[in-house]
């Protein structure tokens, strides 16, 4: 059962990817990035609404991580873009399995609670587990190859449209 909605899962986290990539021409890499930021300010929200020091000093030891995590995310979207080189992309498909246990549970019973009480503190971890499960799926996402993106088709064909409609520039005339 745990591995039919972990299929699931992927495959939408991969129909995103791809869809988000023909759209901007951003790799699954810029998804990932962004779920780890948002991952590391709700925590960080958390930590400060609750007032307690250990999630504070937590805090702190898990930006320095997600730190490097985001530098090695670049560095594996300048090597795949650069030569179609993908490492790391190994399936985890047993680690995304405990990571949907333990986030996909935890959360709608937090998410709950969090509706339940007026217990703000609650919905920024709600929204930390949400972004470290999403980004543990787009993790697992194999990127497209680069190619232009549709954003970059209908700014050209604006462009050329624009240019097209647009009067030819009069040719100065000097007077000898």
């Amino acid at each position: 059962m745990l591995a039919r909605i972990d299929d699931f899962l992927l495959n939408k986290a991969q129909k995103t990817c791809d869809k988000f990539q023909r759209l901007t021409g951003l790799t699954k890499f810029r998804l990932e990035k962004w779920a780890t930021i948002i991952a590391v300010m709700s925590y960080w929200m958390f930590a400060i609404e609750v007032r307690v020091l250990f999630l504070t000093l937590y805090s702190c030891i898990l930006s320095a991580m997600y730190f490097f995590v985001v530098r090695d995310l670049e560095a594996q979207e300048k090597a795949f873009l650069a030569r179609n080189e993908l490492r790391d992309n190994i399936d985890y498909s047993g680690g995304r399995i405990v990571s949907l246990v333990l986030y996909g549970i935890t959360l709608p019973l937090t998410l709950s609670l969090a509706l339940a009480s007026s217990a703000p503190e609650l919905l920024w971890f709600c929204g930390w587990m949400a972004s470290v499960l999403s980004k543990t799926y787009f993790s697992a996402c194999i990127p497209r190859p680069p190619s232009k993106s549709k954003m970059r088709e209908w700014l050209e064909k604006g462009l050329t449209a624009l240019r097209d409609s647009l009067p030819p520039e009069p040719i100065p005339v000097s007077n000898r």
